[in-house]
């Protein structure tokens, strides 16, 4: 996925919503010289109404690899100032 600069993001998700047997994410950051003020970063949130605080926010910079169950686990990419790149990989379960 390629993030555009100029404050591109994605609003609070879970992947999948439960329904097509997505279960896993795996995000591999290609960002060299990546800097918090360009923002972007994955905020992993409270479930409240889907729109709970960051707990963690993983900014994402080159050689990072995040693996999490992005079906329970509720989150978002902040706004980015820079354009931001991320190979992402799903893993699914058999939906009955």
């Amino acid at each position: 996925a390629c993030f555009p600069e100029g404050g591109a993001r994605y609003g609070p998700h879970f992947d999948g919503g439960g329904t097509d047997g997505r279960r896993m994410t795996a995000i591999a950051y290609a960002n060299c010289g990546w800097r918090p003020e360009h923002g972007g970063a994955l905020e992993l949130l409270e479930e409240e109404a889907e729109g709970g605080e960051c707990w963690r926010a993983i900014p994402p910079a080159a050689d990072t690899l995040l693996l999490f169950r992005s079906d329970r686990m509720l989150h978002k990419v902040a706004p980015s100032h820079s354009t931001r790149f991320a190979l992402t990989t799903f893993f699914y379960a058999h939906v009955l």
